[in-house]
């Protein structure tokens, strides 16, 4: 009876090997595509983000599991906003070698689920990996932040314009410092990129006319001159500068940053 047991105990043994033989092969061969040994992990890289304002930056380990080099002959985004940051084509990938793949994914002014894919080819085998990226939907003032930093001019459009735009007609001086400036600049809830006027160095009348006329492009600084579509009329910006170099004297000695700089 005793061989029997051992036979038995073998035949189980040789049954949980075989099992683990299989499972290995399976994911070895999900891992590496047909033909290559160009492996990319995770395949599907997923992230919860925030509505950031700047780009989402995401990666893939790559590893070369081949004796040779191996050379990425094309790659082909699904959509223009995804973005992998790899050298001039062809890229070669020294044998054993590993590193990571950067994908930046354009996601200002998007909420919901983005899902793009990537896909990259060697002469035997195409990787296709997948980035996948949720977004809760922000609430009404924070589109309304959106907006204005895609377009710094929406503030004065839509909804925007009952708070940024339709109190200040007809004011001058210190009320329309009060109506078109502190909204923001002195806000209870001020953004952290809204600075606070009080503590940054000045200029004289030029530097209060840039900023007030032009604005900033690529902030959420808007242009109130009429030219940038903005609201104020010449006397009301008049006023406005007036006002702003009696309450912000020029910083002696300071170095003032004009918006175009």
């Amino acid at each position: 009876m005793r061989p029997i047991a051992r036979s038995r105990s073998t035949s189980r043994l040789l049954g949980v090997l075989w099992l683990v033989v299989c499972l290995g092969s399976r994911l070895l061969a999900d891992a590496i595509p047909a033909g290559g040994g160009l492996v990319f992990w995770p395949r599907t890289n997923q992230a919860r983000s925030p509505h950031l304002l700047t780009n989402l930056s995401l990666r893939f380990r790559y590893t070369n599991h081949l004796e040779a080099p191996v050379r990425v002959l094309g790659v082909d985004a699904s959509c223009h906003c995804t973005t992998p940051k790899i050298p001039a084509l062809p890229w070669t990938i020294g044998p054993h070698a590993a590193g990571e793949l950067e994908v930046v994914v354009e996601i200002p002014g998007k909420w919901g689920l983005l899902e793009k894919t990537l896909r990259l080819w060697t002469a035997d085998a195409t990787n296709t990996l997948t980035v996948r990226v949720d977004i809760p939907e922000p609430d009404e003032r924070q589109k309304n932040r959106l907006a204005a930093f895609a377009d710094r001019q929406a503030v004065f459009k839509g909804d925007c314009a009952n708070c940024h735009s339709t109190p200040a007609v007809g004011l001058t001086g210190a009320e329309l410092y009060r109506a078109a400036c502190a909204i923001c600049h002195e806000a209870e809830h001020r953004a952290s990129m809204v600075p606070d006027l009080a503590a940054k160095p000045h200029g004289g009348a030029a530097y209060w006319s840039q900023w007030i006329r032009i604005g900033k492009p690529g902030s959420f600084m808007p242009g109130f001159d009429r030219s940038y579509t903005g609201p104020l009329t010449e006397p009301q910006i008049l006023s406005l500068i007036r006002y702003l170099e009696g309450r912000f004297p020029p910083t002696p000695g300071a170095k003032v940053a004009l918006p175009l700089e």
